[in-house]
């Protein structure tokens, strides 16, 4: 039975999601790429990515290939990696290769073809076109204004390739513009966006994988605009039809930020704005979301605002648990409160009207939700850390937890071919976390004992089923003990966990 990968890969600060086909005896038929940028943690995390990727496709059965590279916009933290990639490998014209052969069939890109051009360095596009098949000249494509694959009638919707044949990807919004989208009322936006940042995020393509009747959708760095435009599409039928009742996985768009994933104009947020965010969020009915993003400290992201809106429909059951809390069927996640932001309970009587977090910030977090981030657990985590999704935080005590979470983790959501679902996660095995891996093995079994390993979604400890036909597992709610101010965590490893 075949299955896809859709891994959101740990690149720090950027995006990088890796697809994969693969078969029944764990063989790598086919792949391709949707974003591959690292910005704040580069040489830690990124050019190890890029070299992981590149250890994939050099085991695929037939030779290195990869159907498509969508790029969804022209920011460096998402194309900045495509260097680090192509160094592993010759191309397909190349006399004498010295290296495995790289052959990419399709590029597809989003915004102008000038801005991948990044200082001196050759224009991103034209290096991936160098590996373009034998024999042929063009693979790159640059989609049109307020493109969607499903603009037109049904009889005529293409997807933009089929990986392996199975794997369908879809364009739900590209190179969006002001004057094409309606919102509130009808009212639209002034004609032209400036030419800045905005314009740029706002001309994101939107990308949808189906596979096994299963979708998940890559939103690149969409603004409140770009989702306005998928709403529109979104309210028709159709549309709805094709994309199924409920997507798998939602990556946030633009690493979950609230600057402008409410923002229609450029210039702030507005009511208008979280209107459509609403709206999107009734239509896609995401099951599980995920957030690449590295703390830096001119971004927010991701913002708890934009995971409590975009975790509106999740499913219950969560598809992971850390070693750290398996007992209790909890992760951790990582994300920027702002002050005071959320209401706090805890076994001991707090001041009325007072809240979480002390100050606004980047805070680890514990839950049994399906929200993933890539920065997993704050290098030095406040104490306590808090159960908090993210409406509400709950204080129980708890502030060391062993074995030591990893700083950051790459998820891999895995679709069957029957429809179920499960993630994985992947790690790196080396001497200095012999605690975590025995108490890994402990739940799945023997691993193996060095190199990249990749952790099966953890097995329900009440015995139910660990599919996404499960049923809703009941947050356990354990007496908390009288609280007394705990003494800091040990530092987890400061090494960045790759996939």
């Amino acid at each position: 039975m075949s299955y896809m990968r859709f891994c959101v890969m740990d690149v720090g600060q950027g995006s990088a999601n890796y697809i994969e086909l693969c078969e029944s005896d764990d063989s790598l038929t086919a792949a391709a790429i949707i974003d591959v940028g690292s910005e704040q943690w580069k040489t830690t995390a990124g050019r190890p990515s890029a070299a992981v990727i590149a250890g994939r496709l050099k085991e695929m059965t037939g030779g290195a290939v990869l159907d498509a590279v969508i790029l969804s916009h022209s920011d460096s933290d998402h194309i900045n990696l495509i260097s680090s990639l192509l160094e592993y490998f010759d191309t397909p014209r190349t006399k004498s290769p010295t290296k495995p052969v790289l052959t990419i069939k399709k590029i597809i890109f989003g915004g102008d073809f000038g801005k991948y051009q990044k200082g001196k360095a050759v224009n991103y596009l034209n290096q991936l076109k160098e590996y373009r098949p034998r024999g042929q000249e063009e693979i790159i494509t640059r989609l049109g204004s307020d493109f969607s694959s499903f603009k037109e009638k049904k009889s005529s919707w293409k997807p933009l390739v089929r990986v392996g044949g199975k794997i369908d990807l879809w364009a739900l919004s590209a190179n969006t513009t002001a004057e094409k989208i309606p919102l509130v009322g009808r009212k639209r936006l002034r004609a032209e966006l400036p030419d800045g940042g905005f314009a740029i995020n706002t001309r994101s393509i939107v990308t949808v994988a189906i596979f096994a009747g299963r979708t998940i959708i890559a939103t690149g760095d969409a603004t409140g605009l770009s989702l306005a435009h998928c709403n529109e599409l979104l309210a028709r039928e159709d549309v709805r039809d094709k994309l199924g009742a409920a997507a798998y996985m939602l990556t946030l768009p633009h690493h979950g930020s609230d600057t402008t994933t409410y923002d229609l104009t450029g210039s702030g947020e507005s009511d208008a704005g979280k209107g459509v965010v609403e709206e999107f969020c009734s239509w896609v009915k995401a099951e599980t979301i995920s957030a690449s993003a590295g703390e830096r400290s001119t971004f927010r992201h991701p913002s708890a605002r934009v995971i409590k809106d975009f975790g509106a429909n999740l499913r219950p059951y969560p598809q992971y648990f850390d070693p750290a809390l398996e007992a209790s069927h909890q992760h951790f996640y990582t994300a920027y409160f702002p002050e005071r932001s959320l209401t706090v309970s805890s076994s001991k009587a707090k001041p009325a009207g007072a809240g979480w977090p002390p100050s606004e910030s980047w805070y680890t977090v514990r839950t049994t939700e399906n929200v993933y981030t890539t920065d997993y657990f704050a290098e030095v985590p406040h104490t306590p850390i808090p159960i908090a999704f993210p409406w509400e935080a709950r204080e129980d005590g708890e502030s060391a937890f062993k074995p030591p979470p990893p700083r950051a983790i790459s998820w891999g959501f895995i679709v069957r071919q029957d429809g179920t679902t499960a993630l994985e996660v992947v790690r790196e095995r080396t001497s200095a976390n012999a605690e975590y891996w025995a108490a890994v093995e402990a739940v799945h079994g023997p691993l193996p004992s060095e190199g990249f390993v990749v952790v099966p979604s953890a097995p329900p400890t009440d015995g139910g089923p660990a599919e996404s036909s499960s049923g809703p597992l009941p947050e356990p709610e354990p007496e908390p003990p009288d609280y007394e101010p705990p003494s800091p965590p040990p530092p987890p490893s400061r090494l960045r966990q790759l996939p």
